[in-house]
């Protein structure tokens, strides 16, 4: 009964998690985030020791990985203390519905992992219907290249175990496809994802698009402000908010906490995604 509980507890702040990421601006309230670490370390007081111990410790490292990511641009804090939340509700992957044989991973790697395979297959769908596709000749090389690789981790998977069966064949296909087209319409993609704006226009913990500024524009606001980067700060946006010059942000980006979501439901039903490409 416990267990249940705790799966039930589990996806409903996940599922919260995910319409603040929705319906508030990609905003996930600092309270509500604080106070899902809170429910997860009082669940996992409840472990045995053993278990205890390994799960403050796989939360702690996903605390600081996910810190190192935020501030380096590439994760909202948010999504940082979800995963963190994620690991102490269930810190190793629990057998999945499917009863698929599993390795006594943490469960948040398999999460981690199907988030980012739902996000490969969800995001060029939803942008490509809300956005005009421009095909560019450097696109196609990547794209092409993207694809090529999967095809080749498809051979080398067959090489080493003699055999693939049809489940991993389609599985790896799919996220070939997807992945080759979300290089394809990158361009497309990345101009659905922003919104030009003056720096004075900047919010704390907005996501700077530093790869879609020439290096001209990147040096001229590092020449106005030396820590300029991909994460706006307090400070940067103090020393940049007279400068009449737009910059991209990313206003309209993707949701990850409805994908952490969806990883979570995947990882229960199936356990680590992984692990298809070896039944």
């Amino acid at each position: 009964m416990l267990e249940v509980i705790r799966v039930l507890v589990l996806l409903a702040f996940a599922a919260l998690y995910a319409y603040f990421d929705i319906f508030n601006k990609r905003s996930i309230p600092n309270s509500f985030a604080y106070l899902s670490i809170v429910v997860g370390i009082i669940f996992t007081l409840f472990y045995p020791f053993k278990t205890l111990e390994l799960s403050l410790l796989i939360a702690v490292f996903v605390v600081a990985i996910g810190y190192v990511l935020y501030k380096a641009g590439f994760l909202g804090l948010g999504d940082g203390l979800e995963l963190a939340f994620v690991s102490l509700m269930l810190p190793i992957q629990p057998t999945p519905l499917l009863n698929i044989p599993q390795l006594g991973l943490p469960f948040v790697l398999s999460v981690f992992i199907s988030s980012g395979i739902v996000a490969i297959i969800a995001l060029p769908i939803y942008y490509m219907l809300n956005s005009k596709l421009e095909l560019k000749k450097e696109s196609i090389l990547r794209a092409s290249v993207v694809f090529i690789s999967y095809l080749l981790l498809l051979m080398l998977v067959y090489l080493l175990l003699g055999h693939i069966a049809l489940v991993p064949t389609v599985f790896i296909i799919i996220i070939a496809f997807f992945s080759a087209l979300i290089f394809l319409f990158e361009a497309s993609l990345n101009e659905r994802m922003i919104t030009w704006v003056y720096p004075n226009k900047l919010g704390e913990d907005d996501i700077i698009a530093i790869n879609l500024m020439s290096k001209k524009d990147i040096m001229f606001f590092k020449s106005r402000y030396p820590g300029f980067g991909r994460l706006a700060d307090k400070k940067e946006i103090a020393a940049l908010k007279n400068i009449k010059k737009k910059i991209p942000v990313y206003t309209n980006a993707i949701p990850f906490s409805a994908f952490i979501l969806a990883g979570i439901v995947l990882s229960l039903f199936i356990g680590d995604p992984i692990l298809l490409i070896l039944v």
